[in-house]
């Protein structure tokens, strides 16, 4: 319940936005332009004073990510993580020098569908959180 002059955001209204028109809000579609844009965004809200009503926190999803496709770590970060995945890396197997490289040369479409399967992960985590 929103408190009284309180100024509220949900971060997933702004991901549900970049979803619809990905190429205005990031220019590239790649998860790294994402991931930039809503962190930004996600300061110039804190900076402006408004309260983060985001459910579910938006901050476990790199965690949930890890586990829901069983990576050894979660340091590579959900757009790296997600990436690995479109490409076809195995994700049981620790990130190493190679699956790098790879990242480093995923190709246009690779890079689209990984923009696509974040989009589809996010509805899964806030529907696997939510339900649980």
């Amino acid at each position: 319940m929103s408190e009284p002059g309180v100024k509220e955001y949900n971060l997933y209204e702004a991901i549900e936005r970049i979803s619809i028109r990905t190429g205005m809000y990031t220019w590239d579609r790649n998860l790294q332009n994402i991931g930039s844009y809503i962190y930004g965004y996600a300061q110039a809200m804190e900076d402006a004073g408004f309260k983060e009503i985001t459910y579910p926190r938006f901050e476990n999803f790199r965690a949930w990510i890890k586990g829901r496709f069983d990576f050894s770590s979660d340091r590579p970060g959900w757009e790296n993580m997600i990436l690995a995945i479109a490409i076809g890396c195995d994700p049981t197997e620790q990130i190493e020098q190679l699956v790098w490289e790879e990242m480093d040369n995923a190709t246009d479409e690779e890079h689209l569908k990984s923009v696509k399967l974040f989009f589809d992960l996010i509805e899964e985590y806030k529907n696997d959180i939510s339900a649980g």
